[in-house]
């Protein structure tokens, strides 16, 4: 028996209700990052900091990129900074203070940005890509 397209489209909207619901019981969980490190109510405005110094780091990676990228090669530089990348995402899980966790957060905006502008550069030196 076929379904229709209304028949699917509730169904998955229920799978997505039930997964938000699931997200926002982990949310509201002591075992959440947002009361771990007190987030909430008047340190809410750590996690506005925490964005904003991930995206310095991006900043900071945009800087630092082409001079590393000249000096270096793109290669050397690439895999240096999806190294930096990978070992900062996961050293991040085990913060075990806010100021630490933010600092992982700074060097992996920094990996990401490095990693993606030096990627995007060399993938341009490819005619066959135009």
């Amino acid at each position: 028996m076929t379904k229709t397209y209304i028949e699917i489209f509730n169904t998955i909207l229920s799978l997505i209700a039930h997964v938000l619901s699931i997200w926002g019981a982990y949310l509201c969980s002591p075992e959440s990052l947002l009361f771990q490190f007190s987030l909430v109510c008047d340190d809410q405005w750590k996690q506005t900091l925490s964005s904003q110094v991930y995206f310095l780091g991006g900043l900071c990676g945009c800087i630092v990129c082409g001079q590393l990228s000249d000096r270096f090669g793109r290669k050397p530089v690439l895999f240096g900074a999806l190294l930096l990348q990978s070992v900062f995402s996961s050293v991040t899980v085990f913060a075990p203070s806010w100021p630490v966790f933010t600092f992982f957060f700074f060097v992996v905006g920094l990996g990401q940005t490095t990693a993606y502008l030096t990627a995007f550069v060399l993938g341009k030196k490819f005619k066959w890509l135009d």
